[in-house]
């Protein structure tokens, strides 16, 4: 095989029978590494010689560790061994439990004896303060920020322990590299900054698997839908040529026939219900889909006994368990009867729209699917494609909430969550690469971190969403968008959730930069006027339904630990990951975190068929 990324290993296959924290092996987070590149593309120089990025991937990394435990494996039947015969490991194998263990033991001896000091926040993360060298280490990829001679010294040192592939070091100079992929990621060096985009195989694989490469482009990943039914999508920007798809895809038999009236007559003469239908249209049954379903002698019988039953406040285990399985099954969840007939023979009120918890609200959202669900290979289908394009999201912010909102169905997947599935893949065939700028800037000594919440968004459980990032300067750092776990009474309220959530992740990012020599202040900014005031005064005030624990923040911005700013809501940028919206607002946020989509490909960007 020519081809050195192509790696042929022998692994064990060890069950995992128990849990034991002891094989438990640290991976930094996605944010350690642009933290290193933000800081190149700011402080560009350190005693007058340029910075560099480094690139070290140790070989074979799990055989430097040594097992601390007697361990046996059977041999391959290559080799032609007995079937008797195993073998006992003296070096640590891959597929062996403690094996990631034993090597994050191994690494972090070997930088600590350079001189590194290990971080606290992230194990993964060391700093050199002689040398003025971080390293951020993930598995056996080790990625460094120094100048030329503190790189020189810590490639020396890593050389003497174990045996190295040097990638390269990216920088401005002459001989370095301008072009490097990271954890198939590509990082390129510009003579504006440092540029930094996604795979671009898992947009690609998307497409391929749900046969879209040729597909109508969408311009934004959803819509966000209005609470009233009637009336159409709000901002709802889809291509106009995708309407003929759509209608194209609806099937004859549902499509409504032409009313005609005759106009001519001055008598009209207007027929009973029940001579046009056979009975009254209130005694009709309705399926998921709108169409009517008409019931035997038998099963009117049978109905009205249960409809019997359900009236009776007291009933039996059997009988209540036997109209909870008939209703779920034949009846449609959203209709007012339906919904009336479970609060009655259900045991407990979860089912009742009220102050949900996360278990209940799970629940209630597996009750409103009841009839639409995916079964066997379309389900694993569904949660494997929604999977990989939740791991795009984590370098596409655009794509974030849709992901999240898909992922929420994994316990029940849905024909529903299949179509915007399809939607958000028609987006990605419109913008297949999404670049991140880290633009030369002053140096800055802030990190900013932008939080929003919509209130209420979720239309089954009415749960709020919390959507944040974090900008280092002119760099964005990391963004999430969570759900969040109970129903808010209010928007204040939900609003105090995002900053409570936001300020937590902004102490772990101020944290995560201290351990790379990274010192910043943090400053935490939201729409949210009520929250604020709450934030700043003591106690619970007017508001004691809220939980203790959620005023933590009370305390930390009374100690100076971060500051709380006021933005307008047309420019806080988090909007784009707490809901859907226009592809101009979308653009627009897009522009402000420095999100750039570009045509054709990188030249390091690896294939589908690369191998």
């Amino acid at each position: 095989i020519n081809d050195p990324d192509v790696r042929c290993r022998l692994v064990g296959q060890e069950v995992n029978t128990h849990a034991d924290e002891s094989f438990y092996a640290a991976t930094p987070p996605l944010e350690a590494k642009r933290l290193l590149f933000s800081q190149w593309s700011t402080e560009q120089s350190r005693n007058g010689s340029d910075l560099q990025l480094s690139f070290v991937d140790v070989k074979k990394a799990y055989f430097y560790g040594v097992p601390t435990r007697s361990l046996y494996v059977r041999f391959p039947p290559e080799l032609g061994m007995p079937k008797n015969m195993v073998g006992k490991l003296v070096r640590c194998m891959y597929g062996t439990r403690d094996a990631g263990a034993i090597w994050e033991t191994c690494y972090t001896d070997c930088l600590v004896n350079m001189g590194f000091v290990q971080g606290v926040a992230s194990p993964c993360c060391f700093e050199h303060k002689e040398w003025k060298v971080s390293v951020v280490v993930h598995g056996d990829d080790f990625t460094a920020l120094g100048t030329t001679e503190g790189l020189s010294k810590y490639e020396a040192g890593m050389k003497k322990t174990f045996e190295c592939k040097m990638k390269g070091r990216l920088g401005r100079g002459r001989d370095d590299l301008k072009e490097m992929r990271v954890l198939n990621r590509i990082v390129r060096i510009t003579d504006d900054g440092l540029l930094y985009e996604a795979d671009p195989r898992h947009a690609e694989l998307l497409a391929k698997s749900l046969n879209l490469e040729n597909c109508n482009k969408m311009v934004t990943p959803g819509v966000k839908l209005p609470f009233d039914i009637d009336s159409g999508p709000s901002g709802d920007d889809v291509d106009v040529s995708c309407d003929t798809q759509m209608v194209n895809e609806v099937a004859i038999k549902d499509r409504v026939t032409t009313v005609r009236f005759n106009l001519d007559s001055d008598i009209a003469y207007v027929p009973m219900q029940s001579e046009t239908y056979g009975t009254h249209p209130r005694n009709f049954v309705f399926d998921k889909f709108g169409r009517k379903i008409t019931l035997g002698h038998d099963e009117k019988e049978e109905n009205r006994r249960y409809s019997t039953e359900a009236d009776t406040d007291s009933v039996s285990p059997n009988a209540r368990r036997m109209i909870l399985e008939r209703t779920l099954r034949n009846g449609a969840a959203w209709e007012v009867p339906t919904v009336q007939l479970i609060s009655k023979v259900a045991k407990k009120k979860k089912f009742v729209k009220a102050r949900l918890g996360t278990k209940a609200a799970k629940s209630y959202e597996r009750l409103e699917s009841v009839g639409d669900e995916l079964h066997g290979e379309a389900a694993t289908m569904f949660r494997a494609l929604a999977a990989r394009y939740l791991y795009l999201s984590m370098d596409r912010p655009e794509c974030a909430f849709s992901a999240k909102e898909l992922c929420r169905l994994f316990a029940c997947p849905t024909k529903k969550g299949v179509e915007a599935l399809k939607r958000a893949v028609r987006f990605l065939v419109g913008m297949p690469r999404l670049v991140w700028n880290f633009p030369f800037q002053s140096p800055v000594t802030d990190l900013k971190v932008y939080v929003d919440t919509d209130f209420a968004g979720c239309h089954t459980t009415r749960r709020s969403t919390s959507g944040g990032l974090a900008m280092h300067g002119g760099h964005c750092i990391k963004h999430w968008s969570t759900t969040q776990t109970t129903v808010a009474l209010s928007s204040g309220e939900a609003e105090l959730g995002g900053i409570c959530r936001g300020a937590a992740i902004a102490l772990g990012l101020q944290s995560l930069a201290n351990d790379l020599g990274i010192h910043l202040k943090l400053d935490i900014l939201t729409d949210a006027t009520a929250a604020i005031g709450i934030c700043r005064r003591r106690g619970l005030g007017k508001v004691r339904h809220l939980h203790t624990a959620d005023l933590w923040v009370q305390d930390r911005l009374r100690k100076g630990d971060f500051a709380l700013t006021k933005v307008l809501g047309s420019d806080n940028p988090a909007d784009l990951l707490t809901k859907h919206v226009p592809r101009d607002v979308m653009r627009k946020h897009m522009t402000f975190i420095g999100l750039s989509s570009e045509i054709g490909r990188a030249e390091s960007a690896p294939t589908i068929d690369h191998k």
